[in-house]
C-alpha cells in the first residue's frame, strides 16, 4: 500500500519500503502509506531496519505528497520539519538502524496533534494545529540517503481486559516453511503479560488450547513452563525479536529483547511440523503490540546469548 515518489530510487514489498541507491547530493526520497484517516486517534510503528543515516517519519496529505523537497509534511528525524525547513532542532534522538519510531496522530473536531516516540520513549507533541486543518492524512517515510529500509505497521485498538486466568492469541498469517526469518514485536503499551513466539496454523486456537513455542520472560509451549527466567519479562516500550531458522536438519528458535540476544530457546531436529507463523499472546489488557518482519533476518551473532547490562 506504499505510494512511492517519482524518483525511481524507491521500491516496496508489503509493509517494507526500500531506498535503493546512495543519494547524489542533497536529496530526499518519499513514500506515503496510502491508507488515509480523517478523524480519531491513530498510531503507526516504523521499524528502521537498516540503512544510512537520514530517516524521517511523519504524516502528510495526498495533495501535498511529491518527490524530493516539494513534498510537504510534518516530520521527525531528530529535528522536526515541514518537509523542507527546520521547525524544532534536537526534538529527540536521531533515528538509527534498529530503532522503532511511533507516530501518533490525534484528529479531534477542535485540533490536530502529532506526537512521536522512539524505542518506547515518548517525545511529546511535535505539532498542534487548531481546526480547520487539511484532510485526509497518511503516514510518510522519507530517506535522505540509501541503501536503507524501513517497515510500517498500524497499531490495533486496545484489547478488552482479561477476566480471570486468560490468554488472547493472535497469529500473523504469513506462514514460512524454510529458511531464516526474523520478526520484531514492539510492545507498545499494556498490562504485564505479553508473550511472543511461533506456532503452526493447525495448533492455533483460543486461550490455553493454543500450542506454541513462546517467550514472555520464561519460555513456554503455550500452556506449560519450559524454562524459567530465560530472559527479562517484556515491558511496554520493549522490542522483542523472534528469529526462526528452518534448516533441513533442525528448527531453531531464538529471541532477543531491546538488542540483547537471549540465545536459542527451542531446538528441534527434523522432521518437525510446518508451516510456521509468528504469534503474539496477551495475558491481560488493555494492551497493544505491533509486528514487522525484517527484510533480512538477524544473524546468529545478534541472537546469541549476551550478558545483561549492569544496573
Amino acid at each position: 500500500m506504499w505510494q512511492l515518489d517519482s524518483s525511481g530510487n524507491l521500491s516496496s514489498s508489503g509493509p517494507t519500503v526500500t531506498c535503493i541507491e546512495q543519494a547524489k547530493g542533497s536529496s530526499k526520497f518519499n513514500a506515503l502509506w496510502n491508507d488515509p484517516v480523517t478523524s480519531g486517534r491513530h498510531t503507526w510503528a516504523v521499524t528502521y531496519t537498516s540503512g544510512a543515516p537520514g530517516l524521517w517519519v511523519g504524516v502528510t496529505t495526498p495533495s501535498k505528497f511529491d518527490a524530493g523537497w516539494k513534498c510537504k509534511s510534518m516530520s521527525f528525524g531528530g529535528n522536526t520539519s515541514d518537509g523542507g525547513g527546520l521547525i524544532t532542532a534536537d526534538f529527540g534522538p536521531r533515528p538509527a538502524p534498529g530503532d522503532v519510531i511511533h507516530i501518533t496522530l490525534d484528529l479531534s473536531p477542535e485540533r490536530l496533534e502529532l506526537s512521536f516516540a522512539i524505542n518506547g520513549r515518548g517525545l511529546g507533541p511535535a505539532f498542534s494545529i487548531p481546526a480547520p486543518f487539511p484532510e485526509p492524512w497518511c503516514p510518510l517515510v522519507s530517506f535522505s540517503d540509501g541503501p536503507a529500509e524501513a517497515a510500517l505497521a498500524k497499531l490495533p485498538e486496545p484489547s478488552m481486559q482479561a477476566k480471570g486466568s486468560s490468554k488472547f492469541n493472535a497469529l500473523w498469517n504469513d506462514p514460512v516453511t524454510s529458511g531464516r526469518h526474523t520478526w520484531a514485536v514492539t510492545y507498545t503499551s499494556g498490562a504485564p503479560g505479553l508473550w511472543v513466539g511461533v506456532t503452526t496454523p493447525s495448533k492455533f486456537d483460543a486461550g490455553w488450547k493454543c500450542k506454541s513455542m513462546s517467550f514472555g520472560g520464561n519460555t513456554s509451549d503455550g500452556g506449560g513452563l519450559i524454562t524459567a527466567d530465560f530472559g527479562p519479562r517484556p515491558a511496554p516500550g520493549d522490542v522483542i525479536h523472534i528469529t526462526l531458522d528452518l534448516s533441513p536438519e533442525r528448527l531453531e528458535l531464538a529471541f532477543a529483547i531491546n538488542g540483547r540476544g537471549l540465545g536459542p530457546a527451542f531446538s528441534i531436529p527434523a522432521p518437525f511440523p510446518e508451516p510456521w507463523c509468528p504469534l503474539v499472546s496477551f495475558s491481560d489488557g488493555p494492551a497493544e503490540a505491533a509486528l514487522a518482519k525484517l527484510p533480512e533476518p538477524l544473524d546468529a551473532a545478534a541472537m546469541a546469548a549476551a550478558p545483561a547490562a549492569p544496573p
